[in-house]
């Protein structure tokens, strides 16, 4: 199964209310966020992790956990399809190997790391959300919100297009 397959299986399952076979960390709570593939969801889901920021979720998270890891898999995948929507495109996910066998020179600027683990390539633009939405809940609001960083990315990609 390629990353694109778990990005539709995971934003499917999620609109069908369906948590991945191996479970979620906050599935209901995020059910409850109304995210409905608006830019505006991208400010609920910020303000989301945000509380778990503050709750001190980052702290207890245990990132070889699936259900931990399939929370930032999914605040991933859902920031690269709206991004996606925005630039009339579809996101194509892969994994930090392949980015960086197709491009040698980016193993120096992109570490390998679990933020890193998968990468959306918009067009000609490379995209890196769940190093976003990490950022955001390790580093609370001193990071990049959510918004900002799909804008950021959607104004890129349409200028490369």
């Amino acid at each position: 199964m390629t990353f694109n397959d778990i990005a539709r299986h995971y934003l499917l399952g999620f609109e069908q209310g369906e948590a991945p076979s191996n479970g979620m960390d906050r599935f209901e709570a995020l059910q409850k966020l109304s995210l409905d593939g608006s830019v505006e969801s991208l400010d609920r889901l910020d303000g989301f992790l945000l509380e778990l920021h503050v709750s001190g979720y980052a702290e207890e998270i245990d990132l070889d956990d699936a259900p931990s890891q399939n929370l930032l898999y999914f605040a991933a995948f859902y920031m690269g399809r709206i991004a996606g929507r925005m630039v009339e495109a579809e996101p194509n996910w892969v994994t930090w190997g392949a980015v960086v066998e197709a491009n040698p020179s980016l193993q120096d600027e992109i570490p390998e790391v679990f933020g890193s683990s998968v990468l959306c390539l918009l067009g000609r633009s490379l995209y890196i959300p769940l190093s976003v939405v990490m950022a955001r809940l390790f580093e609370g609001p001193g990071a990049e919100p959510l918004r900002a960083s799909v804008e950021t990315i959607v104004q890129q990609a349409r200028s490369l297009a």
